[in-house]
Parts: C-alpha cells; sequence; structure tokens
C-alpha cells in the first residue's frame, strides 16, 4: 500500500500523538514523506490526542474548512 500513496495528490491531513504507541511517529513520517499534498500535524497525547489536545479538533475542522481539501 505503501507505493499506491505517491499516487495521492488530493490535500490530506495526517494527525498524530506524540505518544502515541499504537501508531508510531516513523509510519506518520513515513505515510507523510509518501504522499505528495499531505500535511503532518502533532498534537500533545496518545491514541486519543484528539481528546487530550484540545488544539486538535480546531486543527482538523480547520483543514477540512479550506477550500481545497474537498476540489474535484
Amino acid at each position: 500500500v505503501l507505493n499506491q500513496l505517491r499516487q495521492l495528490h488530493q490535500p490530506t491531513s495526517i494527525c498524530a500523538g506524540r505518544y502515541d504507541g499504537m501508531a508510531s511517529a516513523a509510519n506518520q513520517r513515513t505515510m507523510h514523506d509518501a504522499m505528495p499534498n499531505a500535511e503532518l500535524a502533532w498534537f500533545e497525547g496518545g491514541h486519543l490526542f484528539m481528546l487530550q489536545d484540545k488544539a486538535a479538533w480546531p486543527a482538523i475542522v480547520d483543514f477540512l474548512a479550506r477550500p481545497d481539501t474537498f476540489k474535484t
């Protein structure tokens, strides 16, 4: 699957918890590096960072609200 990520050109937000024991930092960086239009955002917390870091949800909503996110 990793080789196919290079074919994804739509804007993509990869959100990650700094202390996630399930989705490693190395995996997050690898996905980010493989996807041409990916952004990688780190948040305080683990696998449930979106409940642990109050900045996570506003960042996710901001990404989804951008005009280029859902371009066809």
